[in-house]
């Protein structure tokens, strides 16, 4: 009887000390949310070096975001390592992602893979994401994709939006899965409801096209209209097209102007190149060959090899600008180095009309070019 005495206070003395060290550590997330961090440094510094791992995660976020304090990935590594140890899921997570980006110490993808498996099995789904893109990009464990839509699949059960569309995307394009634009029109529209842009985007292009879902151009405005007002560029374009074509609601030449315009700032290169194909072509707009220049400049500027391509052509017909070999050369020359298939063709048949000076002039031209042309 006195042994079990002996075990029952030994048990309450326990129970007593883990009631006060939980009471203490919510006293310094009190102090964390008003922003007093010195305070709560204060409180979970010892509470972290008395073994609380709820502290020491604590402890290890303020080192790792530097609120109160100096910034100190070593630190953080520190502190998360102990409560790593006690299988404290936020700080195997947080550990992993100082290795994944060489925070404080060498870049490790195995050991960050690792860690995020840990705390991915604890049930963390920010952990199953980061888990499930490691697998689909081969970093850190050997590439498998059945296996990254399987992590995905767990996070995007408990509604982490960005797995709910990495999902979607692989339903959508058959990647580690049966391609099924119906499951994919599902996962988007979980991911869109929380405000995923990117998801809304992709909800919006079913719709347009009547893929997993039954054609609906109301619809598809209704998503490209979120996702444009988040700044999604491509969705202000597509946006700005159905409103031009009277698509999903009756035709409106000024918000079609509008989302055009606020995409076409954005320097998105294909917002630019269709404009300037209309113009060319007369296709809704009267024929104007210096808009065409202008909106071929535009999106030639950004790297598209089809508008530098036609840019070339402009110069060497003289279409909207006066002839000029040097510069259709440059931009047919650009255009070649940059993938298109008839380029050089067409950039070596002017090189014929021009002289040895104008050929010099011009290749340098083109070589400026590549030292300062925009990241696709």
């Amino acid at each position: 009887m006195l042994l079990m005495n002996r075990k029952l206070i030994g048990f309450l003395a326990i129970l007593l000390l883990t009631v006060t060290a939980c009471t203490d550590v919510e006293d310094g997330v009190a102090a964390y949310d008003r922003k007093d961090y010195s305070e709560a440094l204060r409180i979970w510094q010892p509470l972290a070096e008395q073994g609380s791992a709820v502290a020491q995660f604590k402890l290890g976020r303020l080192y790792h975001s530097g609120e109160g304090l100096t910034r100190d990935f070593q630190q953080a590594a520190y502190w998360y390592e102990q409560a790593a140890a006690q299988g404290y899921s936020k700080a195997q997570y947080n550990l992993a992602l100082l290795y994944d980006n060489g925070d404080g110490m060498p870049e490790d993808n195995k050991k960050a893979a690792q860690l995020y498996r840990q705390a991915a099995e604890r049930g963390l789904a920010s952990a199953q994401n980061n888990l499930a893109m490691m697998y689909g990009e081969g970093e850190g464990v050997p590439q498998d994709d059945t296996e990254a839509v399987r992590w995905y699949l767990k996070a995007a059960d408990q509604g982490l939006d960005s797995s709910q569309y990495n999902l979607a995307v692989m339903y959508d394009t058959g990647v580690g899965i049966p391609m099924d634009k119906a499951e994919a029109a599902h996962w988007y529209r979980k991911a869109a409801d929380q405000g995923f842009a990117y998801a809304q985007f992709n909800l919006a292009l079913l719709y347009d096209d009547g893929e997993g879902v039954a054609k609906n151009d109301a619809e598809a405005a209704r998503w490209y209209r979120k996702a444009a007002e988040q700044g999604d560029a491509d969705a202000q374009y597509n946006l700005g097209v159905m409103y031009e074509e009277g698509e999903g609601s009756p035709p409106d030449s000024s918000d079609a102007a509008d989302w055009l315009k606020q995409a076409d700032k954005l320097g998105i290169a294909k917002t630019q190149f269709d404009p300037g194909v209309k113009y060319d072509s007369g296709d809704g707009v009267s024929r104007n060959a210096a808009q065409a220049l202008h909106w071929y400049t535009k999106a030639a500027e950004q790297g598209d090899a089809e508008a530098q391509f036609d840019l070339g052509n402009m110069y060497a017909d003289g279409k909207g600008v006066n002839v000029d070999y040097i510069q259709a050369y440059r931009w047919l020359s650009i255009a070649a180095d940059d993938g298109h298939e008839t380029a050089a063709e067409k950039r070596d048949i002017i090189a014929k009309q021009m002289s040895a000076e104008q050929l010099l002039t011009s290749q340098k031209l083109a070589a400026e070019w590549h030292t300062t042309k925009p990241e696709k």
